[in-house]
C-alpha cells in the first residue's frame, strides 16, 4: 500500500488491515483488529548457524478472540530456500487465506503455485501441504489512495484461499529465491504436528517449535 495521509480511507481500510500484509487472514480478508494495543505477538524461537536460520512467531493474541492458535515458523536454508509453516486454530471453521504482495503482476502457475519478479530477481512460491487452495490475484485495494496527493502505481496482491472452511489448518509453503530448482521428497504429517520432509538432500522437521535437520 501507500501512505497518502494519516487516517485516509486507504490508510484505515487497507494499510492498517492484515490483508495488506504477507500474513494469514480468513473469511474474505478478516485478520487482526486495527487500533488495538492488545493485538500483539511475540517471537518464541530464534536460532541460526552457517546453513540455516529459524524464527517462530506466535500471533495468537494479535487476532483477539477469533483464533486460538496462530503460529508461523520460518526456516531459511541458505542461500535460496525458505520454508513457511503456519499452525492455525479457530473456535469455528474458517476459510483460511495466505496473502502476499508484489510491485508487478504475479505469475500464476495453477491453484497452489505462483511467482513474483522484480528486475532480475524472482521468487517462486509453492503450497506444499495444507487445505486444498485456489489462487487469485488483483491489482486493486480495498480503498484506493487519494489521487489528489500523487499518482500511485498499481500494486499486485495474491492470495491462496482454502476451498473449504476448517477449524484448524497446518500450511506448509516453499519459497525459492530466483526460482532455484528444489526437490521435495517424503513429505509426511507428524502425529505431534508439523511435517517431516526431504529437501534438496536434507532431512528436515518443521513445526510450531521450530525447524531442525535430522541425520
Amino acid at each position: 500500500g501507500y501512505y497518502d495521509f494519516y487516517g485516509s480511507d486507504h490508510h484505515e481500510k487497507w494499510t492498517r488491515q492484515s490483508i495488506s500484509k504477507n500474513t494469514i487472514t480468513f473469511d474474505g480478508g478478516k485478520g487482526q483488529p486495527a487500533h488495538n494495543m492488545s493485538a500483539r505477538g511475540r517471537t518464541t524461537v530464534f536460532r541460526q548457524d552457517d546453513d540455516m536460520a529459524v524464527v517462530v512467531g506466535d500471533a495468537t493474541e494479535a487476532y483477539g478472540n477469533d483464533m486460538s492458535k496462530a503460529i508461523r515458523t520460518l526456516a531459511y536454508l541458505r542461500p535460496k530456500t525458505i520454508l513457511v509453516y503456519d499452525l492455525l486454530r479457530a473456535k469455528k471453521p474458517r476459510r483460511w487465506e495466505w496473502n502476499f504482495h508484489a510491485l508487478s503482476r504475479i505469475m500464476d502457475f495453477g491453484p497452489n503455485a505462483a511467482a513474483i519478479t522484480s528486475g532480475p530477481a524472482s521468487l517462486c512460491i509453492e503450497m506444499l501441504a495444507g487445505p486444498e487452495v485456489d489462487f487469485t490475484m488483483t491489482d486493486r485495494f480495498s480503498a484506493d489512495p487519494d489521487p489528489k496527493i500523487s499518482d500511485y502505481p498499481a500494486q499486485w496482491h495474491g492470495v491462496f484461499t482454502a476451498r473449504e472452511p476448517t477449524a484448524s489448518a497446518e500450511i506448509l509453503a516453499l519459497m525459492t529465491v530466483d526460482c532455484a530448482p528444489s526437490s521435495v521428497t517424503d513429505l509426511t504429517p507428524r502425529a505431534t504436528g508439523g511435517y517431516s520432509l526431504g529437501l534438496d538432500g536434507l532431512e528436515l522437521v518443521i513445526d510450531a517449535s521450530g525447524a531442525a535437520r535430522r541425520k
